[in-house]
């Protein structure tokens, strides 16, 4: 057993991890009591040593974790919060970090969209190229959980060039206020295929009469899209996100988000035979 928070990180509650080729675990949060920034903090099951930072993050929380170039790299993604720590001043926009595991240390900030409050998910995959989905910052509606549209962009993680930017003509998927803890049931993640996996098309609906304020991304259309240039390829509609686990040609969904009533039905489903076999 290791305590986070005591070893580096500071960070109270996690809100995500990703599994490096190193063999540590790494975990990315923010803190509590002394502040509202970030803490990056990782695990070595070898030989179960714990470590970690927070100083970059004291404005920057933490939400999103990935791995690229084949897991030798981890990228974090970012929003500004106010440094209750070290005063550092309020940031203009999320950031995506990448921390190069074998110098253990951070190569590059990355400001990927500009004047874009949070940097939103990321995924990566075998080259040294990560794949965000965020929120319009041009949109009037942000914030109202009315947005017409969202940002897709595309970063190459060794020179720091932002390879594209395009607009989708829906909202994210997902929610980030103080309490982010991405239990909305949204997911974003790289296939076996090589393609990004996640939800579009959908809205944040109330799920349970008995509370109001626990929202759920529902109705969406699942949907894999290509890397290399964000074409958008549509599987078809499901009833409520859900975390996503690839087994052969199956794709696995979770029940949904964490307010959603247990008669609702919380059960894990199995989409058959829609991963294709090869990239």
């Amino acid at each position: 057993m290791a305590y986070l928070s005591h070893a580096g990180s500071g960070a109270h509650k996690m809100w995500a991890a990703a599994l490096g080729a190193d063999g540590k675990v790494y975990f990315g949060g923010r803190w509590y009591r002394n502040g509202e920034g970030g803490g990056l903090g990782w695990y070595d099951p070898k030989t179960q040593q714990a470590g970690g930072i927070s100083e970059p993050f004291s404005n920057q929380q933490i939400c999103f974790l990935t791995t690229a170039d084949r897991g030798r790299t981890l990228v974090i993604s970012t929003r500004p919060v106010r440094d209750a720590v070290l005063n550092k001043p309020m940031a203009k926009a999320g950031k995506l970090f990448v921390f190069d595991l074998a110098e253990g240390k951070i190569a590059r900030e990355i400001e990927p969209v500009a004047d874009a409050l949070f940097a939103g998910a990321i995924a990566g995959g075998a080259d040294a190229r990560v794949l965000g989905l965020t929120y319009d910052p041009t949109d009037t509606a942000h914030g109202a959980l009315h947005e017409k549209r969202s940002v897709l962009y595309s970063v190459d993680l060794a020179s720091g060039k932002i390879l594209f930017v395009k607009k989708l003509p829906f909202p994210v998927g997902f929610l980030t206020n103080e309490n982010f803890d991405r239990m909305d049931g949204f997911d974003f993640q790289t296939g076996p295929d090589g393609k990004v996996w996640t939800y579009t098309g959908g809205a944040m609906e109330a799920v349970n009469p008995e509370k109001s304020w626990g929202l759920a991304y529902a109705h969406p259309a699942l949907v894999r899209i290509d890397p290399r240039d964000g074409s958008v390829d549509v599987l078809g509609k499901v009833d409520r996100a859900g975390a996503m686990a690839f087994r052969g040609t199956d794709l696995y969904l979770s029940g949904g988000s964490k307010y959603d009533p247990l008669e609702k039905g919380q059960y894990l489903r199995r989409i058959r035979g829609i991963v294709p076999t090869a990239p």
